[in-house]
């Protein structure tokens, strides 16, 4: 006698960024996907209208009773992480036994506003440079350096 194993059902956690939007990043997505017979859960990691909710280690904590609560069914777990939460999904997905992960612009490296002015300035050099060299030869470089 043959026994087929029912096909346990997919359910997708999404783990939003640090934005004033929220979850409302994924209604699209949730939408789509329960089309298609996937449970999805979508939650906040903070308030945005209590002031006080700044305490980072609270917000983890978010994340990880929506995946334990996941957890409990038994059902197939992706996670999806967008920016920050995919930064978050990535660390859970280490912990805790999930299907598959899935990160959308996963920011792990920060960009602050002396980096991108950094980068820009280094980019704008090369660019300058690679004009110079393709119009002037170092000889008239030299002239206009000296005509200064």
């Amino acid at each position: 006698m043959f026994r087929f194993r029912k096909k346990k059902k997919i359910q997708v956690l999404a783990i939003h960024g640090f934005g004033k939007n929220q979850h409302h990043e994924f209604d699209s997505l949730k939408e789509y996907l329960e089309k298609r017979s996937c449970q999805v859960h979508l939650f906040d990691i903070y308030d945005l209208q209590n002031e006080q909710d700044t305490d980072e280690k609270k917000w983890m904590k978010r994340c990880e009773t929506q995946v334990k609560k996941c957890l409990e069914h038994d059902k197939d777990l992706i996670v999806i992480g967008f920016s920050m939460g995919g930064v978050i999904a990535s660390y859970l997905a280490t912990i805790y036994p999930v299907k598959k992960l899935i990160l959308v612009a996963p920011a792990f490296q920060y960009l602050d506003l002396q980096k991108v002015a950094q980068h820009s300035l280094t980019t704008l050099k090369k660019l300058r440079q690679e004009k110079i060299d393709r119009v002037f030869t170092h000889s008239y470089l030299y002239a206009y350096r000296r005509s200064i």
